[in-house]
């Protein structure tokens, strides 16, 4: 059995932990470093030896901040809370969205009323990359009611939902 996508809280040390994805060509292991890009995030999916994979999405959206955009609903979210957020410590800030994401999710399970508090959106290099994005959604494993959308592509953004820009920090340490 899967776990709830936005139930799985992760550690902050998680993000500056090395992945890499290795697979047996001719009879040799062959290692990949998986990097923050289209191709690393299609690695880490497919990695057979990455066994507990992280499927957050604040996680992913950090991680892989070159091509996972995490986007919040300003009707759930004023503006006003987010730039208090800027000011918090990147583990603060992980703890109160984790909470919130995992509070929605509850929520929306009981009242069966469905909520978009976040889109996280795949962006893809090319045409030709649609099959990976298809394994890389396939991967997060994202549950019918969890409060999170993922989406390919800008146009697919509705009105009122702005990206969370504050994610990305060169230490991640804090």
């Amino acid at each position: 059995m899967k776990t709830k996508l936005t139930s799985q809280c992760f550690s902050v040390s998680s993000l500056n932990t090395k992945f890499f994805k290795r697979v047996n060509k001719n009879y040799r292991m062959v290692e990949t470093a998986i990097n923050d890009n289209f191709q690393g995030l299609y690695d880490y999916f497919t990695a057979p030896n990455i066994r507990k994979k992280i499927r957050h999405p604040i996680f992913l959206a950090i991680r892989f901040a070159s091509c996972v955009k995490f986007f919040y609903n300003t009707g759930i979210f004023p503006s006003s809370t987010v730039s208090l957020l800027i000011n918090l410590k990147l583990k603060e800030i992980l703890m109160l969205l984790q909470v919130a994401l995992a509070t929605e999710e509850q929520e929306s399970q009981c009242s069966k009323d469905f909520r978009n508090l976040a889109l996280l959106q795949i962006v893809i290099p090319d045409s030709s990359q649609e099959l990976s994005a298809k394994k890389i959604i396939d991967g997060i494993c994202l549950p019918e009611t969890t409060p999170l959308r993922i989406i390919l592509s800008t146009e697919a953004i509705p009105v009122g939902y702005v990206m969370v820009t504050c994610m990305v920090t060169p230490n991640l340490q804090n």
